[in-house]
């Protein structure tokens, strides 16, 4: 049983990886295969790190 639920939350994380990545210039099916071949965690500090901040 643990196992399965494991697997749920690494692919609802991936999915929610791939809604914060729809407007990056992989998309958000791109960003969703990359959160599932590598960690999501390890994708979404790449994202954050990369994305553009709006000036102030």
């Amino acid at each position: 049983m643990l196992p399965y639920v494991l697997a749920l939350i690494y692919l609802l994380a991936s999915l929610g990886l791939a809604y914060l990545g729809r407007n990056t210039q992989i998309g958000a099916l791109g960003t969703f295969v990359l959160a599932l071949l590598f960690s999501p965690l390890i994708l979404f500090m790449v994202m954050m790190a990369f994305t553009r901040r709006p000036a102030r």
